[in-house]
């Protein structure tokens, strides 16, 4: 289930990101969102504390401004 949804994800980017890179990017004000993939897995920090993190899905939106077609300042929250 894990690798279908994986799958379809990195499908679907691959497809935006075609068309989005044929497209010319004047200045302006840039709004988007992303779907995050979070994996399970345990970390141990120093000192002996560790961390179990559950696998989960979850949204990300980003606020940005590009003043050209190599520069933009963007504002992320996952």
């Amino acid at each position: 289930m894990i690798v279908r949804a994986t799958f379809v994800v990195v499908v679907l980017n691959g497809l935006l990101v075609s068309t989005v890179g044929a497209q010319t990017r004047d200045a302006g004000w840039e709004l988007g969102a992303d779907i995050v993939y979070q994996d399970a897995r345990g970390i141990t920090f120093n000192g002996g504390s560790r961390a179990e993190l559950d696998e989960d899905t979850g949204i990300a939106v980003t606020f940005g401004y590009r003043f050209n077609e190599r520069l933009e300042l963007v504002f992320g929250l996952d």
